[in-house]
């Protein structure tokens, strides 16, 4: 989700011209456009939608705990789905007798624990509200699941709400990040109860931690703000039989289309339209992340870890680095020092490895033009020009990369449209009054309007793309070493809704990805081709059209599902249709510019999530996230030889030292962990922190000199507050970066260089926090075998050291 680059001396000029506004997809970022993709977040299937609201009444049996309260408007209602499979309702034949059976849902390997919010009565920091017709008592003696009682609970109106909800008194607060799920045992009365009869949504807020009605600190591009889920999304096979319990569990992050928020302050069980048959609940919990236990783990693996893996205990006093020098790992990639459409007068003063030209406007792209593409519903569907009106971008972009010998990817369209010119007035969903539409906001899970794609586009197939392939590799004789089929394929219904109205599938992506890597192989038998270029955690393993088309495929992640198939076509092909996999990386909740504490603080933790197999995932995704091994993993199982590009990857806030800080982690991780490539997107500003932090890799001398060589195993007593990276370059010298993070003091490093002696004095490359403007260069002067390396706060260090005795 990104962008391109264009012509020398042009430095995003169509970025100006559109104000930024229409091409990235990260979420938060669009500054002009009312549409955008779906938030890589926790959410489910917004299965209910209507365009009323039921007006809050209630029946609650005297004698009750129970006060009727309006629920916040948070959500409209069911919507018949003609495509729900009708199981065993009336006509269908004859019902079953037994419980359905529910497919095993597990969060995550986690520790967890439960907190009772009904067993027997109410927990004394949750209460019981009704939005609707509903009669409710809340202590029944028959039937129970366990123990004394059971609430009961009989709708007399369509679309009424049973809610549980968080008390203003309550003694605890439920962070979302802390909470992993909802479980209820739900009993049918006397009759069946069809799994498009109820629905569940759990609720939450910014602002309050209990639940208040009429809270709207919570927002979503979706409608519902929350996801409202019936039964059968819940993974429940079949009709529930007369006077039977069945366990109903909630997974948070298996939630498709749920918002971002602090406070989980409730859940509600919702009935469809003429559904009045009363029911049971019993055995109401949440399922928590067990913090005791998940720190004892923690500190068990740390004490466990073999030479070369960082710490995850933190120590009191100096900080120690071991660095062995003789255990060396493999070679850096240089292209892990990549950029996303970065020109060439940035581009010279950087170095990098790489310059990646993809995101968005890749996917609709005229190579034939030469200039034109269309922004999806980043910019109103509109067709655009990089600012310039002649002339190929593509190919300034490809001759301007190769002038620095740095290596580029390609990103080329599969969709199959393109942009019909590079007119700005052009676009799918033109308005009466000239301007342009966003078609009501329409995505495939909510198609209000459909566009003509001939409108703006034209179409393109495999056939276009190998004649462009002709032309850049022997016409041109450019010598573009990657070519990634498209961009974040899984995202066409949403981000390029007006040419593709229907949610991608997992077939979908496979045909394509296969036809066009096909197609470009013919052509540029030694290009490296990337795909399937996904961009976000949930897409890693799921469908955008949802869990009726993962479960076409036996229920299996999409990612090994892809590895799985390709690796099949080439097997019995006798071809090779990918080289890398290619994925993006965005930290959630950290792509944006927020420097204070807590953000600041959690984005210097989250450089883990890469390589760390012990660091819970501090967003929604509450599991070890482990990215680099997890993938190196994938490819093993599914598809082994395969290298690992991350073609997209941003931890925010590169204009502060806080970005800079988390780029250092960033980069040195890549390289220690073996990525083969790795672009940024798009690039940090020039002479911006980040800039710097970039630098210190790829030029840290302003000469050209890389920390590159072989990757050494390091060790540090406390990564948290000083991380560590080392090398051996091309020259035999040793290579040290330090990252001292501690938060406003400096620190003293004791090295154990094991297997290298320096030669005093040492080159001293340093970015810090007190002089942003520039990278600095000293010699250090100290036996550093006795004596410790005193580190600035918040700066990034570089040693480079000869050896004593070469």
């Amino acid at each position: 989700m990104t962008t391109n680059k264009t012509l020398k001396g042009v430095l995003i000029v169509w970025m100006i011209l559109l104000a930024g506004a229409m091409f990235g997809c990260r979420p938060g970022e669009l500054l002009a456009t009312p549409v955008s993709v779906p938030q890589p977040t926790p959410t489910g299937h917004a299965l209910f939608s209507d365009n009323q609201q039921p007006e809050p009444t209630s029946k609650v049996q005297e004698g009750s705990a129970v006060q009727p309260q309006s629920a916040p408007t948070v959500a409209p209602f069911f919507q018949p789905i003609e495509d729900l499979p009708q199981l065993f309702s009336p006509g269908a034949g004859a019902r079953p007798t037994q419980p359905p059976a529910r497919t095993p849902q597990v969060a995550s390997d986690i520790p967890t624990k439960t907190l009772s919010i009904y067993e027997d009565n109410l927990s004394q920091n949750w209460s019981v509200l009704l939005e609707g017709e509903l009669e409710v008592d809340l202590a029944v003696a028959s039937p129970v699941h366990r123990g004394q009682n059971a609430l009961k609970a009989t709708p007399n109106e369509d679309f009424a709400k049973l809610i549980f909800a968080v008390k203003p008194t309550s003694s605890e607060q439920y962070l979302r990040s802390q909470v992993l799920g909802v479980s209820f045992w739900i009993n049918s009365g006397e009759s069946f109860i069809d799994l498009e009869d109820l629905g569940v949504a759990v609720v939450g807020s910014n602002a309050y931690p209990y639940y208040l009605a009429g809270d709207s600190s919570v927002t979503n591009r979706y409608d519902p703000v929350f996801s409202e889920t019936r039964l059968y999304y819940l993974n429940f096979n079949r009709s529930i039989p007369p006077n039977t319990w069945v366990e109903v569990q909630v997974w948070l992050d298996e939630l498709i289309y749920d918002p971002i928020y602090t406070y989980l302050t409730g859940f509600y069980i919702k009935n469809d339209v003429a559904f009045t048959q009363t029911y049971f609940i019993d055995d109401v919990k949440l399922i928590l992340i067990d913090q005791k236990e998940l720190q004892r783990r923690q500190t068990q693996q740390s004490a466990e870890e073999a030479s070369g893996v960082e710490s995850s205990v933190q120590q009191d006093g100096p900080v120690r680095i071991s660095v062995a020098v003789t255990q060396p790992l493999h070679t850096i990639s240089p292209m892990i020092y990549g950029v996303s459409g970065a020109d060439i007068t940035y581009t010279q003063k950087l170095n990098p490895g790489l310059n990646s030209w993809g995101g968005n406007p890749s996917t609709r792209y005229n190579w034939r033009i030469g200039h034109a593409w269309n922004a999806g519903s980043d910019w109103f569907y509109r067709n655009g020009n990089y600012g310039i009106t002649e002339g190929s971008a593509s190919d300034s972009f490809i001759s301007e990369t190769l002038s620095i010998s740095a290596e580029v990817r390609l990103a080329v369209p599969t969709l199959g449209w393109v942009a019909k010119n590079d007119d700005l007035d052009t676009c799918s969903f033109p308005l009466p009054d000239g301007t342009c539409g966003d078609g009501n906001q329409s995505n495939c899970n909510n198609p209000r309007q459909i566009a003509d794609p001939e409108l703006a586009n034209v179409q393109s197939t495999p056939e276009d793309i190998a004649e462009w392939m002709r032309y850049l590799f022997d016409e041109q004789k450019f010598r573009v070493r990657f070519i990634a089929m498209d961009n974040e394929p899984e995202l066409w219904g949403f981000t390029h809704y007006d040419v593709h109205p229907e949610c991608t599938t997992y077939k979908e992506i496979l045909d394509k990805y296969l036809t066009y890597a096909q197609a470009v192989r013919s052509v540029a038998p030694e290009a490296e081709l990337t795909g399937p270029v996904t961009c976000c955690w949930f897409y890693y393993w799921n469908s955008a059209a949802g869990i009726l088309d993962k479960a076409l495929y036996g229920n299996q992640d999409f990612l090994p599902w892809f590895l799985d198939n390709v690796n099949a076509f080439d097997t019995i092909n006798n071809t090779r249709s990918l080289d890398v996999l290619d994925i993006h990386y965005y930290p959630d909740g950290l792509y944006n510019d927020q420097v204070d504490a807590e953000t600041a603080a959690h984005r210097l933790r989250s450089p883990r999530s890469l390589w760390d197999a012990a660091y819970v995932d501090e967003s929604w995704i509450g599991e070890p996230v482990n990215l680099i091994p997890r993938m190196k993993k994938l490819i093993a199982d599914h598809y082994p030889g395969l290298k690992l590009g991350i073609s997209e990857w941003n931890f925010g806030a590169d204009e502060h030292m806080n970005g800079a800080l988390a780029i250092a982690d960033v980069l040195g991780t890549f390289g220690k962990e073996d990525v083969y490539f790795a672009a940024y997107w798009m690039f940090p500003p020039p002479e911006s922190p980040g800039f710097f932090a970039f630098r210190m890799y790829s030029n840290y001398d302003g000469q050209g000199s890389r920390f590159s060589g072989t990757a050494l195993p390091t060790k540090s007593t406390n990564w948290d507050h000083i991380s560590s990276y080392a090398a051996l370059d091309e020259q035999g010298r040793l290579l040290l970066m330090l990252v001292n993070k501690k938060p406003g003091a400096a620190s003293e490093v004791w090295l154990d260089l094991k297997g290298f002696e320096p030669r005093t004095p040492v080159d001293m490359y340093r970015y810090e926090e007190r002089a942003q403007s520039f990278i600095q260069k000293s010699q250090l002067k100290v036996d550093l075998g006795n004596t410790p390396v005193l580190l600035p706060a918040n700066s990034i260090t570089l040693l480079v050291m000869e050896a004593a005795n070469p």
